[in-house]
């Protein structure tokens, strides 16, 4: 059980549905990727309000059979799953993350566009997405992940002019918004590379023209090439001397390649759950989002903190150790 201070009164609630106590205690955002087609299951809700502050989408924002239009000059789109979840955070009073405003995968109509048009529906996009979501959310905090980039640097799909232009457009579509870049190729062989480097200039180059506020790295880890504590440390220093925010946007673990036992795999998995956020919380990272918590909607889901019977695992005690360290520090 947690106490929870209440105005007047303590109140207690069980430890399975009060990370999210501990987090607001520690003033901490510590969240998950939720989904829209399970916010109709109390069970997954209460486990979601329960122990998050801080939610992020999928695919709500972006899939392609969502995009109702198949023209340049117009823009509409089906945003019922998208207010779903934004609804959802703000019943709870949490700050969401969008993931991704634009994508380097849009739909075959869109890649076909001369440059004109496509800067002219980047433009529609930006300013009809983010004055939609804001109206649901007028005060609260939106955290746009504007692009998603997954591709190699020395031959990217989308021209970098495009990056830029998305970011200008959707700093004017929405100024109070924090726009943050979201890289997915965070430690791909375990360490910092090339790729690293190349998104820290980018960051560098977006902050300078004063379209970038932070940085979202999508962390999904290999369970047989886990990154040091201390590489994750390097990491987060790096992008905090650039002056910008640092998220983390999805962290999860593939055990598909583990080769160890059932007890191997939960230990392991509540090492480095434990290890990532506490380093996470000393170097001030501004949110830690999960890719999912419960491996009854989630796309690794043995990787997770509740099991595929939203059941805890060894993790999610790991997890709420590291919390209810800060708050009695």
């Amino acid at each position: 059980m947690i106490a929870e201070k209440r105005e007047n009164e303590w109140n207690w609630r069980k430890i399975t549905e009060s990370l999210r106590t501990l987090a607001d205690s520690g003033n901490f955002l510590f969240g998950s990727q939720i989904v829209h087609y399970k916010l109709n299951d109390s069970h997954y809700t209460n486990l979601a309000s329960g122990n998050f502050n801080f939610f992020t989408s999928s695919g709500e924002i972006i899939e392609e059979p969502l995009w109702l239009t198949n023209s340049p000059n117009e823009y509409r789109f089906d945003y019922s799953r998208a207010d779903k979840i934004i609804n959802f955070a703000r019943k709870n009073n949490a700050a969401t993350l969008w993931l991704h405003l634009f994508d380097t995968d849009p739909p075959e109509w869109v890649r076909a566009l001369n440059e004109d048009e496509f800067i002219n529906l980047m433009r529609l996009r930006a300013h009809d997405t983010a004055q939609h979501l804001r109206s649901l959310y007028a005060d609260g905090e939106i955290i746009y992940s504007v692009f998603n980039e997954n591709f190699n640097w020395t031959t990217p799909r989308m021209p970098i002019r495009y990056v830029e232009e998305a970011f200008r457009q959707t700093r004017e579509a929405d100024p109070q918004a924090i726009l943050l870049y979201n890289d997915v190729n965070v430690f791909n062989d375990g360490m910092i590379d090339d790729h690293d480097r190349a998104v820290m200039a980018l960051v560098e180059r977006l902050k300078q023209q004063g379209n970038l506020d932070g940085v979202g790295l999508q962390m999904h880890l290999n369970a047989s090439m886990i990154p040091s504590p201390e590489v994750f440390r390097q990491l987060i220093k790096t992008y905090k001397n650039l002056g910008v925010k640092v998220y983390i946007t999805e962290f999860d673990i593939d055990f598909g390649d583990f080769r160890g036992s059932t007890q191997d795999k939960q230990l392991l998995k509540a090492k480095v759950y434990g290890d990532m956020l506490r380093v996470a919380i000393e170097e001030q990272v501004d949110g830690f989002a999960m890719f999912g918590f419960s491996g009854i909607a989630a796309w690794h889901p043995d990787g997770l903190i509740f099991d595929e019977k939203s059941q805890p695992t060894v993790a999610f005690y790991s997890v709420a150790s590291v919390l209810l360290s800060q708050v009695t520090k």
